[in-house]
């Protein structure tokens, strides 16, 4: 969206400073809503796995999941945030610019619901750089 509306530079780095905020906030509330949930499983008996205890907790886990996507979401956002940025650069190579627009990518795919570990697969994977960088103007 950045791109698209041809921002200034420090509306640029500014968008990157808030979205490296949020990605922050949202780890942390991640590591929160785990530590909840291992609190929460410990406290629940074995064998009543459709119980209220154990209800909480995998809510909590699933909160977790979520506040991780939304830090991974941040930081892919402030890459492109940083892309946009260096795009008019002239000290900043091709190279160096591919790099940022695949780092946003990566940090995008991690976020992606189903994967595992955080990798999708590899032609998923190819998709996305190739759209971002269809999309980013560059160096």
């Amino acid at each position: 969206m950045w791109a698209g509306l041809e921002a200034d530079v420090p509306d640029l780095l500014a968008a990157e400073r808030d979205a490296l905020q949020a990605a922050r906030e949202t780890a942390q509330a991640a590591v929160r809503e785990a530590e909840r949930a291992r609190a929460l499983f410990q406290l629940t008996p074995r064998r009543c796995l459709g119980s209220f205890g154990m209800s909480r907790a995998l809510g909590a886990w699933q909160w977790r999941l979520e506040q991780e996507r939304a830090s991974w979401l941040a930081l892919a956002a402030a890459s492109v945030a940083r892309a946009a940025a260096l795009a008019d650069d002239p000290a900043v190579t091709a190279i160096e610019w591919a790099g940022c627009v695949s780092q946003s990518a990566a940090f995008g795919l991690r976020a992606m619901p189903g994967t595992r570990g955080g990798r999708p697969a590899r032609a998923v994977t190819r998709h996305c750089l190739r759209h971002a960088r269809r999309r980013l103007t560059g160096p």
